[in-house]
């Protein structure tokens, strides 16, 4: 396993190291860098006149192919040629970092204490009765009219003494 992960970290290695030694050696003398705007330490940003009687030239300088603006022998590299011609006095865009947004929440009060609840008395539930009829001797429904009118009765089950 150890032999597995020093193999990959040598292989990672060499094949990072071409790339970061080719980034270091791209200085040399002319700031070759890909798409530079401006020309850095040549004195080209006061002048605008010899800036811009710069030229664009497509092919290899000193070991790189891209496409060059080339001003009084100092040749600066770009990914594409753009027109208008670079410009030294182009000011770098704003950038505005908004803070993150704060939400503070309002404090609520604390809760009521509950209050003690007070059972409601339980009242028993309500009398049934039964309607009698005397002259019928029979309980409605099963007496339909009653001509001596009906006597209400405690309703109790068959067969439940008093």
């Amino acid at each position: 396993m150890y032999v597995f992960i020093l193999t990959i970290a040598v292989v990672s290695m060499s094949a990072v190291s071409p790339a970061v030694a080719r980034n270091r050696s791209a200085d040399h003398g002319h700031r070759g860098h890909w798409d530079s705007w401006r020309p850095h330490g040549h004195g080209y940003g006061h002048d605008s006149h010899r800036w811009r009687s710069g030229s664009w030239r497509h092919g290899w300088h000193d070991g790189r192919l891209g496409w060059w603006w080339v001003v009084g022998g100092v040749w600066y590299l770009h990914s594409q040629p753009v027109y208008p011609y670079p410009d030294p006095y182009y000011p770098y865009p704003a950038v505005v970092i908004e803070p993150a947004p704060v939400y503070v929440q309002p404090e609520l009060p604390p809760p009521e204490p509950p209050t003690p609840s007070i059972p409601e008395p339980v009242s028993p539930p309500p009398a049934q009765f039964w309607y009698y009829c005397e002259a019928a001797a029979g309980y409605y429904p099963y007496v339909a009219t009653c001509p001596s009118g009906w006597k209400t009765v405690p309703a109790v089950p068959s067969g439940v003494q008093q």
